[in-house]
């Protein structure tokens, strides 16, 4: 009957809108990373995407271009090391920096409040600081290190993409430099803001550039375990800033 030639051409224009859905959410899996939700629909997602506001339209492609350039560096460096190389990519975190990036750009955000809860709570609250110290200790005292000079090219960009970010979102960033005098907005309290036990990795790969510094600044900053952010619901930035700070006793020679 007629009503069944509908019902069945019905069926057929649905199912193959179902494959078109299903091979557009794999392209954008496979090739953008994005991941529909479970709870939402196909046309509900891409509305989302396309109507996406604020500092992620802009920070999530350009996070995506750095983690697809950054997986295969790593992969590289992780195939061909050396025991140095081993122990720096252990230094800097770097796998758990790739594990929590992959997820992170794949994600849609409502606002830029909801994209700071997200960042500021990766892991933790591990991966944001671990990735913007990831580039300070390469820039400091990796400068010359050709094996990781690709990564730390990129891992530069990405710092100052989150960097920009910040200033859009209105968020203070607080950056104590290694190798330079503690600031003064930091807090001295010792096990707090204050670590003079630096780690023994660290110290086994920077130990002379620590030494030779410390020659001219008796007290520096040697490491950063967290950063300085400030909001309009927590402006006082400094108060969860954590550095490790250069101590004679742990940096004498030997």
């Amino acid at each position: 009957s007629t009503r069944q030639e509908v019902e069945k051409a019905l069926q057929k224009n649905q199912k193959m809108l179902t494959q078109y859905e299903q091979a557009a959410q794999n392209v954008l899996t496979e090739r953008f990373r994005l991941i529909k939700p479970e709870n939402q629909d196909f046309l509900h997602w891409t509305t989302v995407l396309q109507e996406q506001t604020g500092v992620w339209r802009w920070l999530q492609p350009a996070l995506l271009g750095e983690v697809l350039v950054c997986e295969p560096i790593v992969n590289h460096i992780g195939e061909n090391s050396t025991q140095k190389s081993q122990k720096m990519l252990e230094l800097l975190h770097i796998n758990n920096i790739m594990k929590h990036w992959g997820p992170l750009v794949a994600q849609v955000f409502e606002s830029d409040e909801e994209l700071w809860g997200d960042l500021r709570d990766i892991d933790g609250g591990n991966w944001l600081n671990q990735v913007l110290r990831a580039d300070d200790v390469l820039q400091t005292y990796f400068p010359a290190e050709k094996t990781f000079g690709l990564l730390s090219q990129h891992l530069s960009n990405v710092n100052g993409l989150l960097r920009a970010a910040f200033v859009e979102m209105g968020i203070t960033f607080l950056n104590p430099k290694i190798l330079e005098a503690v600031p003064s907005y930091i807090p001295q309290k010792t096990g707090l803001n204050y670590v003079y036990t630096p780690s023994p990795l660290l110290k086994e790969l920077v130990k002379p550039q620590v030494q030779k510094r410390l020659k001219e600044v008796p007290q520096c900053v040697v490491d950063v375990e967290r950063y300085g952010f400030g909001t309009t619901s927590n402006p006082n930035a400094a108060s969860n800033v954590r550095v490790f700070v250069s101590s004679p006793a742990e940096w004498k020679e030997d």
